[in-house]
């Protein structure tokens, strides 16, 4: 039976002319792909040094790989539907399915909002429901932060995204009078680990065809201190439907988040 399985040797000192690469002399790989080669869906990679200690990761967990010809692949709505209900049937991690959608989001901003909607869904779905909280000292990945409102960022491995679930945040609506949803994904994030600086973006019309509160989108900032127990500061640049910015800096309008291990 066809296992759609690679497997290979890299020897460093034969294939790079170096002593080692890392500390490790050798790495063998063993990677499973999905029927339309779009992913690698699982696998390992074993890393071995001058005494046969192992270093193991796996594949679909660790390391995510998707076919660099992917945008060619769902440039439209059926295509992405198709692609990731294939891909959760043949055994797909949600953080694989997650990084296609993110690669969907990316490229294909002309699709309907239908498709767009289950992609960003596909990003929240790794969280669900949301994870104990726990306290990571060395960078913001695994943290979640919480105000006194009860509105929490969560920070996680592959995305992030606020949450409303708290009891404490109410019921809200969206403009068009539709249900706020409890979790709203970031579309873009990044993380400067020099300067300890989160930079993502919400967008409410494409995300859920409505504004929220006038907004259309939010550009968020925010620096952590070196134990990643508080965000010292940070802003949010809020659009307005007539192209007008807002900007909200945390200090200023006593804005605070602590890490929610920490309560």
């Amino acid at each position: 039976e066809e296992t759609r399985t690679f497997r290979g040797r890299i020897h460093y000192p034969q294939s790079c002319n170096s002593t080692a690469w890392g500390g490790y002399l050798t790495e063998d790989v063993e990677m499973k792909f999905d029927t339309g080669f779009a992913v690698i869906l699982s696998g390992k990679v074993v890393w071995k040094d001058k005494d046969d200690k192992e270093l193991a990761q796996n594949f679909g967990l660790c390391h995510i790989y998707v076919n660099a010809k992917l945008t060619e692949r769902i440039v439209h709505a059926h295509h992405y539907t198709a692609l990731t209900t294939r891909l959760k049937q043949e055994g797909a991690t949600n953080r694989t399915i997650t990084l296609v959608a993110r690669v969907f989001l990316d490229h294909a901003p002309q699709v309907n909002h239908s498709a767009r909607h289950q992609a960003i869904l596909d990003v929240v779905r790794e969280h669900t429901p949301n994870p104990t909280p726990t306290f990571n000292p060395g960078s913001p990945w695994g943290n979640v932060f919480i105000r006194k409102s009860g509105v929490s960022l969560h920070i996680l491995a592959s995305s992030a995204y606020i949450s409303y679930e708290n009891r404490e945040c109410g019921n809200r609506k969206l403009d068009d009078r539709s249900p706020a949803p409890s979790r709203v994904p970031f579309v873009r994030h990044s993380f400067d680990g020099a300067t300890r600086t989160f930079k993502g973006s919400i967008d409410f019309v494409a995300s859920y065809c409505s504004t929220w509160g006038g907004v259309t989108n939010c550009d968020y900032e925010m620096t952590f201190d070196s134990q990643f127990t508080v965000i010292l500061e940070g802003r949010v640049v809020k659009e307005k439907e007539d192209g007008a910015k807002v900007t909200l800096d945390y200090r200023e309008k006593g804005v605070h988040y602590i890490n929610e291990s920490l309560t």
